[in-house]
């Protein structure tokens, strides 16, 4: 909505005043929100995508397109230029969500960022699916339904395809809840290296690899610990 409102009245918009707006409104609405794991999950996959983003693309560079890029070469380009920024997006929210995943179910995805590059566009088109059906629907259940049908078939193919991810070997492997103090400290060195000038920047790049290193390698389950399944239903 504040996009929006800001595209009404010809305004550049701004991720984190956006973000930050929402996270009010909705911790005004309902506070203990705060605490929920969807949310933080949420909100730290967006600052990951407004602040992360941009650095891998600088850093590590995406095809661009020129004025003498035509026809199939254009098309080739645009393409890799989009394949190549769902594989950033999908590397920096694994980053920044790596501790709270860790945390809250046990084990941290090893194969979460190629799938996520593959799974992503998917997404976006059942976001837009759920968007024109709830909107159709405002005026008449029969424009929704079609849009309603096409959604649950690509979320079939969505959840077929998380699955088949899934069941590939090493696909995850198990961890133990890595402690507040090294959940902050990685989230600090991942806020430096990303945010911070370049002296700053290359120390704190050299430092998440141990960091990440320890997160994954010392902090493995013992083979007796006690595994319990929660499901959260809202009550």
């Amino acid at each position: 909505t504040a996009y929006f409102v800001g595209i009404a009245l010809a305004r550049r918009s701004d991720g984190l005043n956006a973000l930050a707006l929402a996270a009010l409104v909705m911790v005004a609405l309902s506070p203990s929100s705060l605490f929920e794991l969807s949310l933080q999950l949420s909100f730290l996959a967006v600052a990951s995508l407004l602040l992360l983003v941009p650095v891998l693309e600088q850093r590590l560079g995406a095809p661009a397109l020129t004025a003498t890029d035509e026809g199939p070469r254009r098309i080739l380009k645009r393409a890799l230029r989009a394949a190549t920024q769902t594989a950033y997006a999908s590397i920096a929210v694994t980053l920044a969500g790596l501790p709270l995943l860790a945390g809250a179910f046990g084990q941290v995805s090893l194969i979460g960022v190629v799938a996520n590059t593959v799974a992503l566009p998917l997404s976006g088109v059942l976001t837009l699916l759920a968007a024109g059906s709830a909107f159709a629907s405002v005026f008449s259940e029969t424009l929704a339904v079609p849009l309603v049908v096409l959604g649950t078939q690509l979320s079939h193919a969505f959840c077929a395809l998380t699955h088949a991810f899934a069941q590939v070997p090493w696909a995850a492997m198990p961890v133990a809840a890595p402690s507040v103090a090294l959940s902050v400290l990685w989230w600090v060195l991942l806020s430096a290296w990303a945010l911070g000038a370049s002296k700053l920047r290359f120390v704190a790049g050299a430092a998440l690899v141990p960091t990440l290193a320890f997160l994954l390698w010392n902090c493995a389950p013992a083979d007796d610990a006690l595994e319990v399944t929660f499901l959260a239903v809202g009550h």
